[in-house]
């Protein structure tokens, strides 16, 4: 009797656990606005070619999987809070249901515009760029990191300023002092314009 309690008591426990664990994402109010969490992703159809170990048989099958290309929350139909964008190489999933590739991008939003710091990645994790806006003009702080995470440049930009003054790292210890030239090197560090085009696919 007490084994069949137990039973009983783990499977409503479990069913709980997984409840709890879902996301409600996707979802717009009466008026039709997006509204909290919202995963944005495309369907992605490739064809898996099989052959089995033991015997002779083989055969292609179709996978279908939902490759994940932006996660963040909206707030009356405009982005807010923090948005992640995602590479979709697809021939990272092919055994997968639903995935996403690396992180490319982080970015804060308000009021449907960059406000806060944007993080650029590299392909292996590393931060490749911290670069801070307002209104979707880079004003602060500005930080660039090389492949293996090391500090690079750090800069305070100011709005309507060609050129910034800043620091130079070789290998994370400072080397000098020195001007940086606000349009090259932001094209060099981050793309506002690739981010929001990912973020509008």
């Amino acid at each position: 009797m007490k084994t069949y309690i137990l039973i009983i008591i783990t499977i409503i426990f479990s069913r709980n656990l997984s409840v709890s664990q879902d996301i409600v994402s996707n979802q717009v109010d009466f008026k039709g606005l997006k509204q909290g969490y919202w995963i944005n992703y495309k369907i992605d159809t490739s064809i898996v070619k099989w052959q089995a170990i033991l015997t002779d048989n083989s055969g292609i099958d179709t996978n279908i999987c939902q490759l994940i290309y932006a996660t963040g929350y909206y707030k009356n139909n405009k982005k807010d809070s923090i948005w992640k964008v995602y590479d979709t190489y697809k021939e990272k999933y092919s055994d997968k249901k639903t995935s996403h590739g690396n992180l490319i991008y982080e970015a804060n939003f308000k009021n449907d515009s960059l406000n806060g710091i944007l993080k650029t990645y590299y392909v292996n994790g590393n931060v490749k760029s911290e670069i801070e806006f307002k209104n979707n003009i880079a004003v602060g702080i500005i930080n660039c990191y090389t492949e293996n995470g090391k500090l690079k440049y750090t800069g305070l930009t100011k709005l309507g300023i060609d050129f910034f003054d800043g620091t130079e790292y070789n290998n994370g210890i400072k080397l000098r002092d020195r001007k940086f030239n606000y349009n090259v090197l932001l094209k060099e560090w981050t793309n506002i314009n690739d981010l929001f085009t990912k973020l509008e696919k």
